[in-house]
Protein backbone atom coordinates (compact mmCIF):
# COMPACT_ATOMS: atom_id res chain seq x y z
CA UNK A 1 0.00 0.00 0.00
CA UNK A 2 1.55 3.46 -1.18
CA UNK A 3 0.95 6.54 1.01
CA UNK A 4 1.49 9.88 0.24
CA UNK A 5 2.98 12.40 2.93
CA UNK A 6 2.30 16.00 2.51
CA UNK A 7 3.54 18.83 4.72
CA UNK A 8 1.89 21.06 6.70
CA UNK A 9 1.33 23.87 3.94
CA UNK A 10 -0.48 21.17 2.04
CA UNK A 11 -2.57 20.45 4.54
CA UNK A 12 -3.58 24.05 5.00
CA UNK A 13 -7.66 23.39 3.71
CA UNK A 14 -8.16 21.02 6.10
CA UNK A 15 -7.14 23.84 8.72
CA UNK A 16 -9.25 26.80 7.10
CA UNK A 17 -11.84 26.78 9.95
CA UNK A 18 -8.45 27.87 12.15
CA UNK A 19 -7.31 30.77 9.85
CA UNK A 20 -10.93 32.41 9.19
CA UNK A 21 -11.66 35.67 10.48
CA UNK A 22 -8.06 36.20 11.80
CA UNK A 23 -5.20 38.47 10.66
CA UNK A 24 -1.97 36.19 9.68
CA UNK A 25 1.57 36.36 9.25
CA UNK A 26 3.51 33.58 8.16
CA UNK A 27 7.13 33.12 8.90
CA UNK A 28 8.65 31.46 5.36
CA UNK A 29 11.51 31.11 3.50
CA UNK A 30 12.54 30.08 -0.18
CA UNK A 31 10.85 26.33 0.16
CA UNK A 32 7.71 27.67 1.23
CA UNK A 33 5.69 26.17 -1.24
CA UNK A 34 2.88 24.09 -2.17
CA UNK A 35 3.47 20.37 -3.93
CA UNK A 36 2.22 22.61 -7.11
CA UNK A 37 5.10 25.13 -6.69
CA UNK A 38 2.76 27.97 -5.55
CA UNK A 39 4.49 29.79 -2.71
CA UNK A 40 2.71 29.70 0.09
CA UNK A 41 1.85 33.00 0.82
CA UNK A 42 0.64 33.73 -2.27
CA UNK A 43 -1.80 31.01 -1.13
CA UNK A 44 -2.41 32.26 2.10
CA UNK A 45 -3.12 35.58 1.12
CA UNK A 46 -5.59 34.85 -1.62
CA UNK A 47 -7.63 32.45 0.79
CA UNK A 48 -7.25 34.34 4.16
CA UNK A 49 -6.06 37.93 5.78
CA UNK A 50 -2.42 37.51 5.36
CA UNK A 51 -0.52 40.79 6.78
CA UNK A 52 2.83 40.06 7.29
CA UNK A 53 5.93 37.86 6.07
CA UNK A 54 8.69 37.02 8.16
CA UNK A 55 11.97 35.97 5.97
CA UNK A 56 15.24 34.79 6.82
CA UNK A 57 17.74 37.38 6.48
CA UNK A 58 19.28 36.23 3.29
CA UNK A 59 15.43 37.42 2.35
CA UNK A 60 12.06 35.28 1.32
CA UNK A 61 13.79 34.66 -2.01
CA UNK A 62 17.57 33.35 -1.15
CA UNK A 63 18.77 36.88 -2.84
CA UNK A 64 21.75 37.71 -0.32
CA UNK A 65 23.57 33.96 -0.67
CA UNK A 66 26.93 34.89 -2.12
CA UNK A 67 27.74 31.20 -2.67
CA UNK A 68 28.16 29.44 -6.12
CA UNK A 69 23.77 28.20 -6.03
CA UNK A 70 23.07 32.09 -5.21
CA UNK A 71 22.28 32.76 -8.87
CA UNK A 72 20.61 29.54 -9.47
CA UNK A 73 18.37 30.10 -6.67
CA UNK A 74 18.34 33.36 -7.88
CA UNK A 75 16.31 32.08 -10.97
CA UNK A 76 14.34 29.78 -9.11
CA UNK A 77 12.71 32.00 -6.79
CA UNK A 78 12.56 35.15 -9.18
CA UNK A 79 8.36 34.01 -10.03
CA UNK A 80 7.77 33.63 -6.35
CA UNK A 81 9.70 36.81 -5.26
CA UNK A 82 7.58 38.81 -8.16
CA UNK A 83 4.04 37.71 -6.94
CA UNK A 84 5.39 38.30 -3.00
CA UNK A 85 5.96 41.54 -4.21
CA UNK A 86 2.75 41.76 -5.65
CA UNK A 87 0.98 40.27 -2.97
CA UNK A 88 2.56 42.83 -0.92
CA UNK A 89 1.87 45.28 -3.20
CA UNK A 90 -2.45 44.12 -3.18
CA UNK A 91 -2.29 43.57 0.93
CA UNK A 92 -0.30 47.35 1.62
CA UNK A 93 -0.48 49.51 -0.94
CA UNK A 94 3.00 51.10 -3.26
CA UNK A 95 3.96 52.98 0.20
CA UNK A 96 6.08 51.15 2.73
CA UNK A 97 5.19 52.31 6.43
Amino acid sequence: MKQTVLAGADRIDEYASLFEGKKLGLLTNPTGILKNGTPTANYLAERFDLRALFAPEHGLAGEQRGDAEAGERRAASAAAKQASQQLMNRKCGQTRR
